[in-house]
């Protein structure tokens, strides 16, 4: 079968979860037999889109360019399966947002998906013309009609589905849950010792925290939240490219803290394979997540696990990890120290993702739905 995968505009050079399922997933397809191919753009989605047999989208929480990808799915007569990756950001909006974005939130609520995505555009993230599908519609608009043009709608996680019958105008016999996974293989990529010495960490026990630089993943509230305690912690990762102010005010709360440390350099998969073996625990508190690839991937290496509590999360993680509130600090700094204080791998998280969430066995799930969706 002959499968091509489209997201977002600027998913090579902004690496999030949802590129990291989909790579993943295609990956496992190729190594079933199956040809997979990687688009993003309306010139890169045309050139490509006679080629295929089906069409995989991803992501729509940036719904006026889901929206354009998927009608131009159409125009050339193929079917496509849509992966929203999406929940709700109303909290998110309400209690995280500061400066400008929440203003914007605040100010123009359903329609701040134009200013989004204006933004967008002028950074070079977003194509210019995915501004009439904003214009054309809110941001509900478009995902009601993403959803319309999807042959099928695969959420991450049953809370995920949830929101999506709750919210929106969509048959719920066209919804199919297929889970989030980790690649086992990492586990067999050798130890780099030397990797933490190298990136100037000082220090033999550590907390973890791989994420982008956002409000959402709740960098801010886990820096104060460590702040005065003996918890070691390296943060990794870049700022996400709307969300410079946030990174600031971030920098600032870590400056003259002896106890945390941020890397913004990339770091190669086999890298963060040798990081996790070295870290205690993994640190993820955001107020959303479907569930936290890296929080997978560090359950994987056995490190004790502390997430931000929200369904899809729960649904993944429960009984394995300790959970915070995104919003309250000492419940931030409680679980952390739990979780620190507590043996390696406590909670044997790494047994239970291993069992349930290897992702060949659910690139086959994938596979089987595309053939029912061809089949119809």
């Amino acid at each position: 079968m002959k499968i091509l995968k489209i997201n977002r505009y600027d998913w090579r050079t902004n690496l999030g979860g949802d590129v990291v399922q989909m790579i993943s997933v295609g990956r496992s397809l190729e190594s079933m037999g199956h040809e997979v191919k990687y688009v993003a753009g309306v010139d890169e989605i045309k050139e490509q889109l006679p080629w295929c047999d089906i069409a995989h989208v991803y992501n729509l929480q940036r719904s006026s360019e889901t929206v354009q990808q998927l009608r131009l799915c159409a125009k050339y007569s193929k079917k496509a399966v849509l992966s929203p990756i999406i929940a709700d950001f109303s909290e998110i909006n309400n209690l995280a947002r500061t400066g400008l974005k929440r203003f914007i939130e605040k100010s123009f609520k359903s329609r701040s998906n134009i200013i989004k995505d204006v933004a967008r555009v002028a950074r070079g993230v977003q194509e210019f013309s995915t501004l009439w599908a904003s214009i054309r519609g809110s941001h509900f608009d478009n995902i009601v009609a993403a959803s319309a043009l999807s042959a099928a709608l695969i959420p991450n996680s049953s809370a995920e589905a949830d929101y999506l019958k709750d919210r929106f105008p969509i048959d719920p016999s066209n919804i199919s849950v297929i889970p989030n996974g980790v690649n086992l293989a990492l586990k067999d990529i050798p130890l780099k010792a030397e990797i933490a010495r190298e990136a100037g960490v000082p220090w033999e026990k550590f907390a973890l925290c791989i994420a982008r630089i956002d409000e959402r993943k709740n960098i801010l509230n886990l820096v104060k939240a460590v702040k005065g305690t003996e918890v070691n912690l390296l943060i990794v990762g870049k700022p996400a490219p709307l969300h410079q102010d946030y990174f600031h005010e971030v920098k600032k709360e870590i400056l003259g803290l002896k106890n945390v440390i941020h890397l913004g350099r990339g770091f190669s998969q086999e890298e963060l394979s040798s990081l996790y073996r070295l870290s205690h625990m993994h640190v993820l508190p955001s107020w959303l997540e479907t569930p936290g690839l890296v929080s997978l991937e560090a359950g994987l290496f056995g490190n004790n696990l502390v997430v931000g509590d929200c369904p899809p999360v729960r649904e993944y993680f429960d009984g394995i990890a300790e959970f915070c509130s995104p919003g309250d600090i000492s419940s931030i700094r409680e679980a952390i120290v739990r979780a620190y204080d507590a043996p390696r791998n406590n909670l044997f998280a790494d047994a239970h993702i291993e069992s349930n969430y290897s992702w060949d066995v659910i690139a086959g799930r994938y596979f089987k739905l595309y053939e029912k969706v061809l089949d119809a």
